[in-house]
């Protein structure tokens, strides 16, 4: 093999394995369809159960966000604010409620943190994260459901400043 050969064969060998490493947009569109689809179907069974527990002020909104650590990969996410019942008592634990009523969904939370009036709990359906935030001076409870990062490349504007979605 000729010298300039051995120098061409790594050159080569890379290009081949770069040209593979990106998934096309089509793909990328899939994989970010799937994961939205994962947590549109979580968020609709949470809200759901989490009318019996209280009232939802304004719809709970979904929306792409980046994922903190990972340029070019977006999570989809379900955001919202559960407010008590008209009727219910001044006393009612709210936080209790939301609780009971996502495990009679079979969503079994989880204590994530609590830090003086606030409690966070989770849990993990799939690949999809639902939590809740309780505070024990504030009469709401808001909530958090999000998917599994995917990396978006080129379509990250298309799906990042996407309009945000009403769940209802």
């Amino acid at each position: 093999m000729s010298p300039l050969s051995r120098a061409a064969v790594p050159l080569l060998a890379g290009a081949v394995a770069l040209s593979g490493c990106s998934d096309s947009p089509t793909e990328i569109r899939e994989a970010a369809a799937t994961s939205k689809a994962n947590v549109t179907e979580v968020s609709q069974d949470v809200i759901v159960g989490l009318t019996s527990a209280g009232r939802f002020p304004v719809p709970a909104q979904g929306s792409w966000r980046g994922c903190r650590d990972k340029a070019g990969w977006l999570s989809y996410y379900v955001v919202g604010r559960v407010d008590p019942h008209p009727d219910a008592t001044p006393d009612a634990a709210l936080l209790d409620g939301v609780t009971a009523a996502l495990s009679q969904r079979g969503y079994r939370l989880s204590l994530v943190r609590e830090s003086g009036p606030t409690t966070t709990l989770e849990t993990v359906k799939g690949e999809v994260n639902v939590q809740v935030t309780g505070y024990s001076n504030q009469p709401f409870v808001l909530f958090d459901i999000s998917g599994r990062c995917v990396r978006v490349d080129d379509v990250y504007d298309e799906l990042r400043y996407a309009p945000h979605e009403s769940f209802e």
